[in-house]
């Protein structure tokens, strides 16, 4: 697997260089992120107690290159990757790989991208320790006894997968887009996308359409989002399963160095239950300094009996974060954030309440 990693690294390396010597006016650069951090916590349920201390990263290299053509098109091009590395493998992860069109009309974009209801929205405000944030699109529940809770109120579609999409041009502050991610084999999941998180639950024919504004009312900054997406039961396979449909929404508004913002999500999953999460929160920068503070709730209905209506479990799930950021220089900061997750008790029982604190101190480089 090494190897095959390091290889990967050669062949994009060569094709930098390459274009880069080859073709002066297509501009070839790089761009990316790590974030490197220091997880302490205790976590607890009605069976056991722990504590744990663990290193955190999240990173991504982008290689992006465009050109103008002579008929004032842009064309441009992204290649995106993850780097994962433990004991036993090191990974590189296909994050966005796609081409773009670009003009008056728009953009059109075709390849590996999250959705279009996703690119577009506003999630809560958070004093940004990394990417480790309670509503991040990016990244998993890190903190302990989170079960099966990821961090994302853009709800059915935080994961990639190949698509076409297009995004109109922003006027007056309104920016709308649509992607459509299609799967023409009834037995195979829709590749890397969120709708499969549930067994059995092979969603086809994905398509999503959002819509953003922005907008500064003399220092007065409003962004506000809206998203749906939607996907077809499979032509065959598992009667239980049925068509998917995620709902979300998201604002904030900021003035002086505050915003306060809040977002919202539904998912009707593919097996008959839902799920729904909400939250806001607050944050303030002052020079070099970003302080923040937020939350968001889980509430997950699901059927028991592989879809059959003969009851259903219930959760609920808090999840709160307090942080503050330090920016040392251009692209560099670091941070801290303290983290409390209750995790409640199932009423059918099947579930086990869960609850833990945590503490994260994490340094990020941007470039």
């Amino acid at each position: 697997m090494m190897k095959r990693s390091l290889a990967v690294l050669a062949a994009v390396s060569t094709l930098i260089a390459g274009h880069a010597n080859a073709a002066e006016d297509f501009k070839v650069g790089l761009s990316g992120f790590l974030n490197a951090g220091f997880l302490v916590q205790d976590v607890s349920d009605t069976n056991v107690e722990y504590d744990m201390a663990s290193i955190r990263t999240d990173n991504v290299i982008n290689v992006e290159g465009s050109t103008v053509l002579d008929n004032g098109l842009k064309v441009g091009a992204v290649a995106g990757f993850s780097l994962d590395q433990n004991a036993s493998q090191n990974n590189i992860y296909q994050e966005e790989l796609y081409a773009s069109v670009g003009g008056a009309f728009g953009d059109v974009n075709i390849g590996r991208r999250r959705n279009a209801a996703t690119l577009l929205h506003t999630f809560i405000p958070s004093a940004g320790i990394g990417t480790y944030a309670v509503d991040d699109a990016r990244t998993n529940s890190f903190v302990g006894g989170i079960t099966g809770m990821t961090t994302a109120t853009s709800l059915g579609q935080e994961q990639y997968a190949n698509r076409v999409m297009y995004f109109t041009p922003r006027v007056e502050g309104v920016q709308l887009a649509a992607s459509f991610t299609p799967e023409t084999d009834p037995n195979a999941n829709l590749s890397g996308d969120a709708f499969n998180r549930y067994q059995g639950a092979a969603i086809q024919n994905e398509y999503s359409l959002g819509g953003n504004y922005t907008r500064d009312f003399g220092g007065l900054v409003y962004n506000g989002s809206i998203g749906y997406t939607a996907g077809d039961a499979p032509a065959a396979g598992n009667l239980f399963v049925q068509d998917s449909e995620a709902y979300h929404a998201g604002a904030s508004l900021g003035y002086a160095g505050v915003t306060a913002g809040g977002a919202w999500g539904f998912y009707k999953n593919p097996l008959g239950g839902n799920e729904q999460r909400y939250g806001g929160g607050l944050k303030y920068e002052t020079g070099p300094y970003t302080f923040g503070g937020s939350g968001l709730r889980r509430e997950t209905t699901t059927k028991k009996g592989f879809g059959l209506d003969n009851g259903q479990s219930v959760g609920v799930a808090h999840l709160y974060e307090v942080g503050a950021k330090y920016a040392l220089g251009p692209g560099v900061s670091t941070g801290v954030g303290v983290y409390y997750n209750d995790n409640q008790k199932r009423k059918d029982a099947a579930g086990v309440a869960e609850d833990s604190i945590a503490g994260l101190v994490n340094l990020s480089v941007n470039f």
